[in-house]
Order: structure tokens, then C-alpha cells, then sequence
């Protein structure tokens, strides 16, 4: 358990110092239609929870799940195990304070 809360402060950790470095690359980012700054910033610090949270779910294999933010909903991708394991991701990111709504692109694998 100390191990898992350990991850979860370096993950928390390299998604702030992420978002600090992206800063200078999202101020040219005002054009027509293009986030603000801070809707940059609050979009990859919800990115951020929303990637802790699935780590911290053992129903869900977070390292095959992509997130992306885009004006706080939430897109997931990639391939899981399981229908079970696309819906329980699913839950999980709806879960996270700020999350407008979650469009899901998860791919089950096929059945063996």
C-alpha cells in the first residue's frame, strides 16, 4: 500500500512539473477556438487526477489507458481486458472532481 500511495506522489509530482513546463507552449495558444493558458493548465491538472484515480482502481489496468482533457470531458483510449474494465474506467474518471463528462474510445479485446 505505501508502495502504491509512493507511485501516486511521483505520478502527482511529474504531472505538475509537466504542466509547469507546458505553460510557455500553451501561451501561443489563444488562437480562435484554442484554450485559454489556464484552461491548459486546469485541463492537464484534471488530466492528472483523472490518471491517479485509475492507478489507484484495481479493476482498471491504467497503464493501457490513455486520457486526454480538452475543456474539462475527459476522452479515454486504448485496448482493455474487458467490456467490465472499459465501464469500470469509465466510472472511475466520472468520479474525479471538475470532470464535465467522459467520452469513452476504450477497446475490449476480443474474447480468446
Amino acid at each position: 500500500m505505501n508502495t502504491r500511495r509512493s507511485f501516486l506522489s511521483v505520478l502527482a509530482a511529474g504531472a505538475a512539473a509537466s504542466v509547469l513546463a507546458s505553460v510557455s507552449h500553451a501561451a501561443g495558444d489563444t488562437h480562435s477556438g484554442e484554450r485559454t493558458t489556464g484552461e491548459y493548465i486546469d485541463d492537464k491538472t484534471l488530466e492528472a487526477k483523472v490518471k491517479s484515480a485509475l492507478i489507484g482502481n484495481d479493476q482498471v489496468k491504467a497503464r493501457n489507458v490513455e486520457v486526454e482533457v480538452r475543456n474539462g470531458v475527459v476522452h479515454l483510449g486504448g485496448t482493455v481486458d474487458s467490456a467490465a474494465e472499459a465501464e469500470a474506467a469509465v466510472l472511475v474518471a466520472r468520479r474525479v472532481e471538475g470532470v464535465k463528462s467522459v467520452q469513452s474510445a476504450l477497446m475490449p479485446k476480443p474474447a480468446r
